[in-house]
């Protein structure tokens, strides 16, 4: 998505906010991404806010189609980078951000979102994983609980690689990190 594009839908998405009844409240759930919630419960809410920062907007999803379509990436591909865009334009973790915690934490957390996602595609034969894997995913989140927000099985993946993608770029930018580890370069070098 261009630039222009993403402060679009912020500005109409402020505009709402400040003209709407609760419209803090919805402006704190698009914030977060909660983009169902925001039209479940605000109807009214223009859709110019949410292309270009609903990651799975159709509207959204052929933007960055006419960007990348020369680049050959799938949708899930562009879904997993919209919403790593997300957490930096929307959420504001970027670099200085991620970089704050440590080592693993963004990893694990993109496993309880990956083991979230097993739960829903457990087969009905296999209710015991499922329910251990949703329970196992919850007590491994390191995180403020405020922040654990597991949804349907792909949306739960497209975070899952978003935050894979912020621990990787946090590895390629710290080339020895308390591990020790070497991380430049895609793998360990000693």
């Amino acid at each position: 998505m261009n630039k222009q594009n993403d402060n679009s839908a912020s500005v109409a998405a402020i505009q709402f906010a400040l003209e709407a009844d609760e419209g803090m409240e919805w402006l704190s759930l698009w914030n977060e991404g909660s983009f169902d919630s925001c039209r479940r419960e605000w109807p009214e809410a223009p859709q110019e806010c949410y292309v270009g920062a609903d990651p799975l907007m159709p509207e959204t999803k052929a933007l960055l189609a006419a960007q990348t379509s020369q680049q050959g990436i799938s949708d899930a591909a562009r879904d997993v980078l919209a919403e790593r865009r997300r957490h930096v334009e929307v959420e504001g973790w970027a670099q200085e951000h991620d970089d704050q915690h440590n080592a693993g934490m963004l990893a694990v957390s993109a496993a309880c979102y990956a083991l979230h996602a097993a739960a829903g595609l457990s087969s009905t034969d296999s209710a015991y994983w499922s329910r251990t894997f949703a329970k196992t995913a919850g007590e491994l989140w390191q995180f403020d609980v405020e922040w654990w927000k597991p949804s349907t099985t792909r949306r739960d993946l497209v975070k899952a690689g978003a935050l894979i993608l912020a621990e990787i770029e946090r590895l390629d930018r710290d080339p020895g990190d308390e591990s020790g580890n070497h991380h430049t370069n895609g793998g360990d070098h000693a």
